[in-house]
């Protein structure tokens, strides 16, 4: 922006932005950050942000939210229509001038608060790069250097760096664009070779303790204890070798490479500053340094096997990658079965990972579990070590990378809790702050500790207050803005019509505000009472904030479109594992048809069902089937037959259970309406519904297309499957018949009344027609 406002002024002095001086603009503009900056080291606080995500926790990288979130300061967000307003009188500029420089000043204390120039000097220092492209994120390139920098030290030919045009899989773990100052790569391709070992998880609710343990950097920790290095291992040197076949493990008896001496320095020189942190004497200073630099040395370490599996690399090592990865789902797999063999309840692991069910309250009992298993661990490798890193008192544990749980720690000889989530949908960015807080009470509640009636009770009552409150405009719009990241610039999309952040982008781009790839778009999805013609879709309907605030706009929030789509989905997702509500349940409690979502519950049951058939308990297969109704000739009244062990059976056959009535049920009109059910089933098997399994989404279909599994809304990525199976019809079919399984009721009734008629039932069965 300035350099543009000094060319359009002839500035002359404009190079001076840079140290080199130029007399010639720069007509590439897309790369005049780099050409008009030359020799200065720029920090972008907003690079930097995104470079500490494990630090950084916020909904987007804008300086207002940065500074809430980090600064815990608020700031005026001054939309870019109404700059020009500004100008007209000297109270407006000056107020205008003192917002500018206060973000000035947000800038630079968000630089301090993430430690910005100290970390990078470190990064910079260790890898032997320019300061400069630290600065960028370039972290590819920091390894890269430091490769370069140890190879040549040891008399070694390094190779050159290759420019691949055609695509290649790309590794099984791939760093960010560093290349680009963290723009990511279009797409995401199939990995070439297998990742980290992710154990299907048992989930579910544990209110018990569950343990977790963890291995000390993995993967650098694997090319210590096998000696892997360009120099150790025989690997292929030409891509018609068979590049997919596994290396060996290098003889032990060869000299420790390159690669292993150099992450042995940084494991070392990282425990020598660890240690000078627990020296008492040491001041603030001194450890906010030490802190620096010990983070630098754990960056530098973990990111060296990223190097070799990242495909644009110098040092670009598919079988060495493949090794390290085969080890480290060996070495996962050895101590789950070591964990199984001593009778612990292995119930989730994760590349690095496992967590332990201990079915106990006290610690100190999961302590004693959680040392045992280290000392048997480590036990069986040099330089892998397995620490305890998590207790976690409650977790709800969903699918794989995705959990919640309370964990425990010890804070000066005290028990401190806190809550702790991963991968769940409270914190991505592209759902709402009303979604967010929505799912934080329900998890809240559900990790409380609490009775499961008086937790759902808490919740089914918040829902229907915040249905009631968003249909009455009590929400502030900021509880609606959603936020989603470009992962490239908005003309390069070919789905435009389907993404609602790139058709707000768009717009934006065409009022001059600057849209890049890389940046966050936020959006409200609105309906335009004054918009006449043919209904638009979501993507269409989505809207800046900035658009909705202005007068005689005409746009509304979508009430329903959020209640639907960003409330019930999380919350649905977070009770699932929870008995005593269902999907159908919570969507009435924020006053949306029920109906839609109780066939998208037994679908999803069906799918997600594991264990053997033969393991299931009749009340839990038949949890979804439709119960048989019969009516009765003489009250005409239609009630469910629960089954012959439990209706109402006389000598003479089953009876009405109106207690005014009490008529024996013919056999021949029971059977004539159980046969109108089993057709009414199978009728409804062979018409072919498919529904998507997104509860957001519930497209109903009977089209096939390309796309195979997946949804036929193009804006959904859920899959699509048959409303009604063929395991549905099957078990179906199976309750008719348990029904009216008089050996099966015989066998499990205990009654001895009843049981006299079963058997005399039973025997005149075979015998002539019972009425």
């Amino acid at each position: 922006v300035l350099l543009h406002r000094m060319k359009a002024h002839k500035v002359d002095y404009w190079s001076r932005l840079g140290r080199l001086r130029r007399s010639q603009w720069v007509l590439a503009w897309e790369k005049v950050d780099r050409a008009v900056m030359s020799g200065r080291i720029v920090c972008d606080t907003y690079l930097a942000a995104k470079a500490r995500a494990d630090l950084v926790k916020s909904k987007s990288y804008s300086l207002t939210q940065l500074a809430r979130s980090q600064l815990e300061t608020p700031r005026e967000d001054i939309s870019f229509e109404s700059i020009p307003g500004y100008f007209k009188s000297a109270s407006s500029l000056a107020y205008l001038t003192e917002h500018c420089c206060f973000d000035t000043f947000l800038v630079i204390k968000l630089m301090s608060k993430l430690q910005v120039l100290p970390l990078t000097k470190q990064l910079t220092a260790l890898a032997g790069n320019l300061w400069g492209r630290t600065m960028t994120g370039a972290r590819a390139e920091r390894n890269e250097y430091l490769l370069l920098h140890e190879f040549h030290k040891a008399k070694f030919i390094v190779p050159d760096k290759a420019i691949y045009t055609s695509q290649r899989g790309a590794g099984a773990t791939q760093q960010d664009g560093d290349e680009d100052g963290g723009r990511k790569t279009e797409g995401r391709r199939k990995p070439a070779y297998a990742g980290g070992l992710v154990l299907e998880p048992k989930k579910g609710f544990y209110d018990k303790f569950v343990l977790m343990l963890d291995f000390n950097s993995l993967y650098p920790s694997i090319i210590q204890e096998y000696n892997i290095c360009f120099t150790t291992v025989n690997r292929p040197v030409r891509s018609d070798d068979n590049p997919d076949d596994e290396p060996d493990v290098p003889d032990s008896a060869l000299e420790t490479g390159t690669l292993p001496k150099l992450l042995a320095r940084l494991v070392d020189r990282r425990r020598q500053v660890k240690q000078l942190m627990k020296d008492p004497k040491a001041t603030p200073t001194e450890l906010a340094q030490y802190n620096i630099r010990q983070t630098a040395l754990k960056l530098t370490a973990n990111s060296m096997y990223g190097c070799l599996g990242f495909t644009n690399s110098r040092f670009y090592a598919k079988p060495l990658a493949m090794l390290i990865t085969s080890k480290g789902r060996e070495i996962l797999q050895n101590t789950v079965g070591l964990a199984e063999s001593k009778g612990l309840d292995v119930i989730y692991g994760d590349t690095d990972s496992i967590m332990i069910y201990t079915n106990t309250d006290s610690i100190d009992e999961v302590k004693t579990m959680g040392l045992d298993l280290k000392r048997e661990v480590n036990k069986r490798y040099r330089l892998l070590e397995i620490e305890m890193d998590a207790f976690y008192q409650r977790m709800l544990l969903l699918k794989k990378k995705k959990y919640a749980a309370i964990v425990v720690t010890e804070v000066n000889g005290q028990l401190k809790t806190k809550m702790e989530t991963k991968g769940l949908d409270l914190v991505r960015r592209d759902w709402c702050e009303l979604s967010h807080s929505v799912s934080e009470f329900a998890l809240n509640q559900i990790l409380s500790g609490d009775g499961r009636e008086e937790v759902l009770d808490r919740i089914h009552e918040y829902l229907a207050k915040v249905g009631r409150e968003t249909r009455g405009g009590l929400v502030p719009i900021e509880k609606f803005i959603i936020n989603k990241g470009m992962t490239k610039n908005a003309h390069e999309y070919a789905d435009v019509k389907s993404q609602p952040h790139v058709q707000v982008a768009k717009r934006m781009i065409a009022k001059g505000i600057s849209v890049r790839a890389g940046d966050t778009v936020p959006y409200v999805i609105c309906t335009d009472h004054t918009a006449q013609g043919p209904s638009k879709t979501m993507a269409e309907c989505a809207y800046h904030p900035d658009e909705l605030r202005q007068p005689g706009s005409g746009l509304k929030i979508d009430f329903e479109w959020y209640l639907a789509q960003q409330v019930h989905p999380p919350v649905a997702r977070l009770c699932a594992p929870i008995e005593g509500t269902d999907a159908g349940r919570l969507a009435s409690c924020l006053g949306l048809d029920a109906s839609r979502y109780h066939v998208a519950s037994a679908v999803a049951d069906m799918q997600q069902h594991t264990m053997l058939d033969a393991q299931i308990s009749d009340e839990e297969r038949f949890r979804n089937v439709d119960r048989l109704f019969v009516r009765c000739l003489r009250c005409n009244r239609s009630n469910p037959l629960i089954g012959v062990a439990l209706s109402k059976v006389g000598y003479r056959g089953l009876r009405c259970p109106e207690e005014n009535c009490g008529a024996v049920l013919p056999a021949p009109s029971i059977g004539f309406q159980l046969t109108a059910a089993i057709q009414q089933h199978i009728r409804r098997y062979q018409e072919g519904w498919l529904l998507c399994d997104d509860p957001a989404c519930q497209t109903r279909t009977r089209m096939l297309s390309v796309r195979r599994e997946k949804c036929m809304n193009a804006e959904c990525l859920g899959g699509k499957s048959l409303a009604f199976s063929d395991k549905m019809l099957y078990n179906q079919l199976l309750y008719f018949d348990r029904v009216f399984n008089y050996d099966r009721a015989l066998k499990h009734t205990t009654d001895e009344s009843l049981r006299g008629m079963l058997s005399w039932a039973t025997r005149c069965r075979s015998a002539a027609p019972c009425d």
